[in-house]
Parts: structure tokens; sequence; C-alpha cells
């Protein structure tokens, strides 16, 4: 993965995405139901969000990933199971995210 600790993902402003916005669908209504199962079945979560599609916690390396629109992930380190939980739990992801993770943590560009 590329490092990056003091750009943020252009994804995260909708500038850059190479696939189209959906306007709040979420990974169901993106994806066919094989590769939802493999999603699923890999750990991932999907989000509601025009800009996010899905994400995974692995605990054991506080380490939450993110999957943007246009197919772009990224993984954010250092991050604790109740702010990954709030991105999930949260009524509107993307505002979420700006509040509590772009910026606050160190991230990688996969």
């Amino acid at each position: 993965m590329e490092e990056n600790q003091d750009q943020r993902p252009e994804d995260e402003e909708g500038t850059q995405q190479t696939g189209p916005t959906t306007g709040g669908q979420d990974m169901g209504d993106q994806l066919g139901s094989k590769e939802l199962d493999k999603m699923t079945e890999a750990g991932w979560k999907p989000l509601s969000s025009s800009n996010m599609t899905a994400y995974k916690y692995d605990d054991n390396r506080k380490q939450l990933a993110i999957i943007f629109r246009g197919g772009r992930q990224y993984a954010y380190r250092g991050v604790d199971q109740e702010t990954a939980d709030g991105l999930g739990k949260a009524g509107s992801a993307g505002q979420y995210f700006y509040a509590h993770i772009r910026g606050n943590y160190p991230y990688s560009r996969g």
C-alpha cells in the first residue's frame, strides 16, 4: 500500500471518482449478489453513503479500511473500536468520517 500521512485522499472530496455516484445507495445496490456475498464473507460491512461503499475493522491491528465509490481503498491506522463502530452506526457516514476519521489518523492507500 502507498503510504500517505500529510495528503488526504482525493476520493474523500468526491472530485476524482472513477465510477458513478449513486446518491446514498448502499453496497448491495452497487454490486451483484456474488460480489456482495464475497465482500460480506471477507468482513466488509456496507455503508449507505454517496461516497463510501463499505468498511471493515481489524481490532488486532487497530485498522479501519474503507472502500470509496470508484473502488479506491484506504486503511486508517490507530483507530479504536468505538470510532470504527461509529462509522457504521452514523446517520451520515460522510459527516462522521469528516468529523472523526479524516485528518485524525495516518492512512495508506491500496
